[in-house]
């Protein structure tokens, strides 16, 4: 009987082990796979870079958006780096299920892409829809297109170039997770729409350099009202 009871006991802890494993690890990527871009026109992208990456190596087709594709949010990236850095103004949970709940508080996230590289302090308020964003590029404000050719396929390459206008485009922009629309900051853009948000931009030069070094933004969810 000790040793029946014993068994159980034993087995009822090893499949809460397994749905413990199972939650962190495999619930991330089963929700990857949920949704997909919608599709754009290839035929209007002109084929001008070229890369060697392979759509599943790539930082945009592959898995380093994995966690969060197909999410209404934006997320802050580097074209010289495998590097994103997520702006969580509608909040989801492990499962990718969009919580519904209110949030009174805010949360602020600082990230880089490394030492001298994209550095952000973003700050997201739920309830109010916007969230606020300080963008350092330091040596990422310089788009460097054979690094960038490291880290996208050449179909994600020239589309990400084709997207830009209003001057000459820095190493870093922005996605929007839902729709897979892109936008690269030039010294220029003062602001534009993605998806359903509306993104103000704040170009200045941070100390006493002549160039546009930091980025300030203010991020709007403003979906359609109307039908």
């Amino acid at each position: 009987m000790m040793m029946r009871k014993k068994n159980l006991i034993l087995f009822i802890g090893a499949i809460c082990v397994a749905f413990i494993v199972g939650y962190f690890w495999l619930g991330p990527m089963w929700r990857s796979d949920k949704s997909e871009w919608p599709e754009f026109n290839t035929e209007e992208i002109e084929m001008i870079y070229t890369s060697n990456i392979t759509e599943e190596d790539c930082n945009f087709c592959g898995t380093l958006l994995n966690l969060h594709r197909g999410e209404d949010n934006l997320g802050i990236f580097s074209m010289n780096d495998a590097f994103i850095s997520p702006i969580r103004i509608n909040r989801y949970d492990d499962w990718g299920r969009l919580v519904k709940k209110g949030d009174s508080g805010s949360g602020t996230n600082i990230n880089n892409a490394g030492e001298s590289g994209l550095m952000t302090v973003v700050s997201a308020y739920s309830n109010r829809g916007y969230a606020t964003a300080d963008i350092s590029m330091g040596e990422d404000r310089e788009l460097d297109i054979n690094l960038a050719a490291q880290h996208y396929c050449t179909l994600c390459l020239n589309r990400i170039m084709s997207e830009t206008s209003w001057g000459e485009p820095y190493g870093v922009g922005m996605i929007n997770y839902k729709t897979g629309e892109i936008k690269l900051f030039t010294d220029s853009l003062r602001g534009f729409m993605l998806g359903d948000y509306y993104v103000s931009c704040e170009p200045y030069a941070e100390g006493e350099s002549e160039e546009i070094t930091d980025i300030d933004l203010l991020v709007f969810y403003c979906p359609d009202r109307y039908e």
